[in-house]
């Protein structure tokens, strides 16, 4: 169980990270965060922009505390990544459930918000509160772990990061989204 929790927070550090990344990674990339959350409709337009900068910054943190190997820190990104994907969660279903025109600006790139936002989160927040209540128990195996063992399941997580976060980019292969009708002629 010990070096399934070293994979899972791998996994999220990488998709906390890239999340934060792309939203500031590029010069136009925070102010495309902005709009896309002004589209959600989530939180008073004069808190969009704070409530952004909240996002970034606890999103870098939950990935600093993921990859800190003292004791507690874990259980501390882990509980910040709930918290966090619980409010995503929240707002992906709000947003759908009231047919807004909102883009996901997850990963820095806006795509249509779709309902696979919502289950990859709502999973993403299942197996982190999962990990929560195995970090808490302290799998840590007898004797300590094996450098091998340590770095195959943070390797697997990073590969299971990396395809979180390219979920649209492969959703985009085998779905064909209808494109929207063109208006009729006057």
């Amino acid at each position: 169980m010990y070096y399934t929790l070293i994979a899972a927070r791998s996994l999220l550090g990488v998709v906390f990270l890239s999340a934060a990344l792309g939203k500031v990674a590029r010069r136009r990339a925070f102010g495309s965060y902005v709009r896309s959350l002004r589209q959600m409709d989530v939180v008073p337009d004069r808190l969009t922009r704070p409530t952004a900068v909240c996002v970034v910054a606890s999103e870098l943190s939950v990935c600093f505390t993921l990859a800190l190997p003292t004791a507690h820190t874990p259980v501390v990104g882990l509980a910040g990544a709930a918290v966090l994907l619980s409010a995503f969660t929240f707002a992906v279903a709000s947003a759908l459930v009231r047919g807004t025109d909102a883009r996901c600006d997850c990963f820095g790139t806006p795509v249509p918000l779709r309902r696979r936002h919502l289950v990859r989160n709502a999973v993403l927040l299942a197996f982190t509160v999962t990990l929560l209540v195995g970090e808490a128990i302290n799998f840590l195996p007898p004797g300590g772990s094996h450098p091998v063992g340590f770095a195959v399941a943070a390797a697997t997580g990073l590969v299971g990061g990396v395809l979180v976060v390219a979920l649209d980019d492969i959703a985009a292969l085998f779905l064909t989204e209808k494109p929207a009708p063109l208006p009729a002629p006057r």
